[in-house]
């Protein structure tokens, strides 16, 4: 695992009219060391899926801890 995971979510109503619909953003931030990496995911009436989300934070905390370890070149 990475040294500081956040998450965070806003959930919002927006109208216009008599419709109001929730919209949804997460934002998931990740740091090891001096690298820090961020996603943010968002959505109407429904938020992206716990899987999705945490199966592409795990993806970008993997080259983050790549990163990290001093791998030369792009790790993206």
């Amino acid at each position: 695992l990475l040294e500081k995971p956040a998450a965070f979510r806003v959930v919002a109503r927006v109208g216009s009219g008599q419709s109001t619909v929730k919209v949804f953003f997460d934002a998931i931030l990740l740091q090891q060391g001096r690298f820090q990496a961020g996603l943010v995911f968002t959505s109407a009436v429904q938020p992206v899926g716990s899987a999705d989300q945490q199966a592409l934070a795990g993806v970008v905390a993997s080259r983050v801890q790549r990163a990290a370890q001093g791998t030369s070149g792009p790790t993206a």
